[in-house]
């Protein structure tokens, strides 16, 4: 299913492509809004967070403690189980569990 950045992207591009095919409106400058609707639409689509784990021996030896850090796809920075969207970049976080 699209969202309303996707279709109005498909709708830009299908405008754009008619007006070089038929060259009916020589002066439409889509390049730009095409190029930041394009950007719009990334954000808007959810990325799975990236995840890293490590494991660390406790002080006795004997029990290992599991740590993990989800980051960020776009731009790296560091969110929570909670986040759905990156507060540094704005990126839209997908389902951290399946």
């Amino acid at each position: 299913m699209m969202n309303r950045y996707q279709e109005a992207l498909l709708d830009i591009r299908y405008i754009y492509e008619q007006s070089q095919k038929y060259k009916k409106l020589q002066k439409y400058n889509g390049k730009q809004q095409l190029k930041t609707l394009q950007e719009l639409v990334d954000k808007a689509t959810p990325e799975e967070p990236n995840f890293e784990h490590s494991g660390h021996r406790s002080p006795d030896g004997v029990s290992t403690i599991m740590f993990a850090k989800y980051t960020c796809p776009r731009c790296g920075n560091r969110i929570t189980e909670i986040d759905r969207f990156c507060p540094n970049c704005g990126q839209a976080i997908g389902v951290f569990w399946k």
